[in-house]
């Protein structure tokens, strides 16, 4: 193994409870309330996919680019004056993957602007040789696109790396791509098909680092 891929949001920044804030304050602003099951439904979610699902699970009155706005904007707002908590033991990984001389590589559906700002509030900048985003690639995953240019960029073979991934999506085009992908978890499990596909469902990074060294 030569480098560790990892997602961003809900693998290596717990942001999805930071979602789960926003939602409380999204309710009350827009006058609605929505079931535990239907906000985990946009975890993960491609962004292709979202104003399908708004039209789906919220009521008739939210005009959905104006929540897609604010929803954006309540999130930025909550880091600026909360912060990012870093998954358990994602520090001590990462260390430790540069110890071992493996390439740290963050690559996120999200765009640059906004993944660089994450980072920095989580203080894991210095942790990564690369950072691939959503704006580098055309098709955004589950398309195999992003773990492809990560790929390229390192002039490495997918036999190469690892992926650590939280969400179905995200798996998806880790595995597309050739790449042998544990997934990390989080507020949402893998279901029976999605275990057939990754090497192992792990708790947090501490469990990650001790599976990766009995392999090595």
């Amino acid at each position: 193994m030569k480098a560790v891929l990892l997602d961003m949001d809900g693998t290596l920044i717990d942001t999805e409870r930071v979602w789960m804030n926003v939602w409380d304050l999204l309710e009350k602003e827009f006058h609605f309330t929505i079931s535990q099951k239907d906000r985990l439904r946009f975890v993960g979610l491609p962004k292709q996919e979202f104003p399908s699902l708004c039209k789906r699970v919220l009521p008739s009155h939210v005009d959905i680019d104006v929540f897609d706005s604010r929803r954006a904007e309540l999130f930025e707002v909550y880091i600026q004056e909360n912060g990012l908590a870093v998954r358990n033991g994602a520090i001590e990984f990462l260390s430790w993957c540069h110890q071992q001389g493996y390439l740290c590589v963050v690559v996120t559906s999200t765009f640059r602007q906004k993944a660089l700002e994450r980072l920095r509030i989580a203080k894991l900048i210095p942790f990564f040789d690369r950072i691939i985003t959503g704006d580098q690639i055309q098709k955004g995953k589950p398309d195999p696109e992003i773990y492809q240019l990560a790929l390229q960029t390192l002039g490495l073979k997918a036999m190469d790396c690892i992926a650590v991934e939280d969400t179905r999506v995200g798996m998806q085009s880790a595995t597309q791509a050739g790449i042998i992908t544990y997934w990390m978890l989080d507020l949402i499990g893998p279901q029976q098909k999605d275990l057939e596909q990754v090497v192992a469902v792990c708790e947090n990074f501490i469990e990650l680092k001790r599976r990766l060294e009995e392999t090595i």
